[in-house]
């Protein structure tokens, strides 16, 4: 008889904890920020998609396009942008734990004309490697 009380409160008792981390893990994403990108008329776009510290990066004209760019851990990632005639690099920085210093995880090259043209509208996490061009 005790031991099936005893089994029965850890069973509740990890209902509760995983109810309580399913909870923590999965919000809406919430709006950060949004950053002037290369002084012209676009905009990256930051939204906290989890507790965790995972904030979600969009490129955005506000008019003609939003796309995404990728999801990053805050306190170890940024993202770079550099922009040239009509293409937009953006380059993925990562800090080594020890030394706090960025080195650069990952690039890659959008044309501005062709995402404007095919009217991008990205609402989720879902990058596409087709728009874009990785760079060596």
């Amino acid at each position: 008889m005790r031991t099936c009380l005893m089994m029965r409160n850890k069973i509740g008792k990890s209902i509760i904890v995983a109810f309580f981390l399913s909870f923590i893990g999965c919000h809406p994403k919430r709006y950060k920020y949004t950053a002037r990108i290369c002084d012209t008329k676009l905009y990256a776009e930051g939204f906290e998609i989890n507790s965790a510290g995972v904030d979600a990066e969009y490129l955005t004209d506000s008019l003609n396009f939003r796309l995404y760019i990728g999801s990053i851990d805050s306190e170890h990632e940024r993202y770079i942008y550099r922009c040239v005639v009509d293409s937009i690099c953006v380059t993925r920085m990562l800090s080594d734990d020890t030394s706090g210093k960025y080195h650069v995880a990952s690039m890659r090259a959008y044309d501005l004309k062709e995402i404007r043209k095919r009217k991008i509208f990205e609402t989720r996490y879902n990058f596409r490697p087709s728009d874009a061009t990785p760079l060596p």
